[in-house]
């Protein structure tokens, strides 16, 4: 991510000024803009397919579904002794993962002949919602699932939550007893109260240093260490993750759009032909729980469900071509 987001620095430097760039980054309605603009493409690409398959309720079921792979593997992380980061790809991973299990128990109940399709949609992913919020609160402590960021997220505050770089006076600063911003004065060693005082010819001192130690650039110019400040980008982390899951998804359409068109309208031709119509399903299915997390934060788990089937279904009352769609 750190690569990727320095690269789209670079690529944006070579049109706006530091300040420039920084001023409409640290806006929050041209964040948000930039932001829902990304979710919508992410979410229109998979929400076509999955609207022309008549799955729509499969996004609903996979957005709230996510939320059981994401608490997996975090609790796997913790078990492991690993750093358990929110912000960590294993979060992804399992959540991708629910989202296949979430299919693959649908359809497993479904050939069962027990119940229908929609039923069975209706019985697997509010038990894997359930199970996620009983772990939550049984074994992830002092974590406060807000509702309001669970249904709509937080897009409006997409701008705070961001990474930094330096490009210019990005040094360490070494401040050092000898350093002319040094702090320097001595200490007491063997003073006591009513007894050697500091002016008795008896006192032992050693030299003290203040603010001796390493600094980042940032840090020196916040205390005044150095005379320039260093150049900052501040990029808000959304703009990339849901960036990355767009680019995955329309290079996912352009490339396969052939093998999704066919599966889509004809299974049967699609498996005569030497395709895998079920496999492309988990890969369609993977990628809308990677789409999901990738959106949650901005826009929830109840909003995106609106991101994946209004585009498309507004889509399909204009037009009857696939690739219009």
């Amino acid at each position: 991510m750190a690569f990727l987001e320095r690269l789209v620095i670079d690529l944006l430097l070579r049109f706006w000024s530091v300040e420039q760039l920084n001023a409409a980054l640290s806006d929050p309605r041209t964040v948000a803009l930039i932001v829902g603009g990304l979710v919508a493409v992410a979410t229109a690409l998979p929400g076509v397919i999955l609207l022309l398959r008549k799955s729509a309720l499969t996004a609903d079921a996979i957005s709230h579904s996510v939320l059981f792979g994401i608490v997996v593997a975090f609790l796997v992380m913790l078990a492991l002794g690993a750093d358990p980061d929110l912000s960590s790809p294993w979060l992804i991973v399992g959540a991708a993962a629910a989202g296949v299990i979430t299919v693959v128990l649908t359809e497993a109940i479904q050939r069962s002949g027990l119940v229908k399709a929609d039923a069975a949609l209706g019985l697997v992913f509010p038990f894997l919602f359930a199970a996620a919020v009983i772990m939550v609160t049984r074994y992830i402590p002092n974590v406060h699932l807000d509702s309001d960021a669970v249904m709509v997220g937080e897009i409006g505050a997409a701008w705070a939550n961001t990474n930094s770089y330096c490009l210019d006076h990005c040094d360490e600063v070494i401040i050092t007893p000898e350093h002319p911003k040094a702090e320097v004065g001595r200490r007491c060693l063997n003073c006591t109260p009513g007894g050697i005082t500091p002016r008795d010819p008896r006192a032992q001192f050693e030299a003290l240093c203040a603010n001796c130690g390493t600094y980042s650039a940032a840090e020196a110019w916040r205390l005044r260490l150095i005379d320039a400040p260093p150049a900052l980008i501040f990029f808000p982390r959304a703009i990339i993750t849901v960036g990355l899951a767009a680019l995955i998804n329309v290079l996912f359409v352009i490339l396969l759009y052939k093998e999704l068109k066919l599966s889509t309208f004809d299974p049967a031709l699609a498996r005569s032909f030497g395709f895998r119509p079920g496999l492309i399903s988990l890969a369609l299915m993977a990628l809308v729980s990677l789409t999901a997390v990738a959106a949650f934060d901005a826009v929830g788990a109840v909003l995106v469900v609106a991101f994946f089937i209004i585009p498309a279904g507004t889509a399909y009352l204009l037009t009857d071509r696939l690739w219009r769609m």
